[in-house]
Order: structure tokens, then sequence, then C-alpha cells
């Protein structure tokens, strides 16, 4: 990865060639911590112009053909992160010329004070859902036979598994209880002003989940009006 600098302690990255930084999430979680030969870098920035927070995005020389990965500062929230990401994935899959002949991933960077390490999670087929499509309703999203299906909502008050309040820590170990003959189908709510840090706090927790019972829907919902 062309990086200037990762202060472990703050999980501050300084992107080479620019004067600009992003804090990371920090996070004590595992996760993919391979080495992603022939990566392209985004940049996701937070900036404050007065008393507004603006996010500026660099994706400069991004190369279809390569993996991508996501630098995005932890302080933005998803209203102000989702749309650059729909923009981008909508890049991503449109056909290009120079088609890579190896499968290509997204990857969104973190800090592991585990292992004090750069780790990610991967984002392949994520899709965020921000019309009004969105629902409370678990009898009309995704409902597949033979499943149990449950919806984690997150919002900055906290974490809710269907109608009950639980911790981050506890979700996996909550999943794996509920979990029956039947499939367990799980769909992810969030709210527009969750900070990016707590996000991927629960998506680094779910990626962790290893149990061919337990499916986390792709489609994820945000509702941003």
């Amino acid at each position: 990865m062309k990086l200037l600098k990762l202060m472990l302690v703050t999980g501050l990255l300084i992107a080479a060639c620019q004067n600009k930084s992003v804090k990371l999430p920090v996070l004590d979680v595992t996760g993919i911590q391979d080495t992603i030969y022939n990566n392209t870098q985004v940049w996701i920035f937070f900036e404050l112009q007065g008393n507004d927070t603006i996010t500026k995005l660099n994706r400069n020389n991004t190369v279809s053909t390569t993996h991508w990965v996501y630098n995005i500062d932890r302080r933005l929230t998803l209203k102000q992160i989702v749309p650059h990401l729909q923009d981008l994935f909508a890049k991503r899959e449109k056909p290009s010329l120079h088609q890579s002949e190896e499968p290509v991933n997204n990857y969104f960077s973190y800090v592991d004070t585990l292992s004090n390490r750069l780790s990610m999670v991967l984002f392949n087929n994520t899709e965020f859902i921000t019309d009004k499509s969105y629902t409370k309703d678990p009898d009309s999203i995704n409902i597949t036979a033979n499943t149990r299906d449950m919806l984690i909502r997150q919002s900055p008050s906290g974490i809710y598994l269907d109608s009950e309040l639980i911790t981050a820590d506890n979700i996996q170990k909550e999943l794996l209880k509920l979990k029956d003959t039947s499939r367990l189908n799980v769909h992810l709510i969030f709210d527009k002003n969750l900070s990016y840090q707590d996000y991927m706090h629960l998506k680094a927790i779910l990626q962790n989940v290893k149990d061919d019972s337990i499916y986390i829907d792709e489609k994820e919902y945000v509702l941003l009006n």
C-alpha cells in the first residue's frame, strides 16, 4: 500500500503525496490482515469548513483491474459516506475494456488493536438501500422459506437485535444462540447519523461470524431522506 505513515495508537493514516490524513476506525476486532497486492487506494477525508463537516473524496488513479482499499475517516457519518460509496460501487461494476482475469475485491481498512496491525473488512457484494424501500417490517424484507429472519438495527443510541438492546461484543454469541435447525437470515438497518467508527465495529464483528446456518444479508438499509 502506498502509505507514508500509520500511527497505530490513534489510527492516523497519512496519504502518500498528499498533505492530508485519515483517522481510521480503531477496533478491538480481528480482521483480514493479508497483504493486498495490486491495489488502489480510495480516500474519504474529514474536513471542517467553519461549523460544517465536509466530506472529501479522493479516488485519483483508481484502476478497475486492481483491488480497491477504502480508507475512510471514522468521524464521518453514514449520510456523508454512503452516497460516495454508491457512486464508487456503481462505477466499479461498469463494463471495462480492461477486465481483470483474476477476481478483484473491495476492502475497508481499520486498525486492529488486538494485533496492532492494519486490518480490513471485505465489501464485495454490499448494496446500500437508501430509498423508500427501507422498512421496519421484517415480514417485507427478503423473506426466504425455511429461514428465521432477524433484524439488527444500529443507531447512535445502540444496537438492537429485533427489539432487544444488545452490545456489539455479544452479537456473535446471540446469533449463535438463536440459530436452530433453520437458517438464520440477518438483515441490517442503520441510522443515517451513525458514525463510521461504530458502523465498522459491527461490520468487523459480523465478518467473523463463520457459520453456514447464519446468512448476513448483503443489502444494507440506510434511510437518507
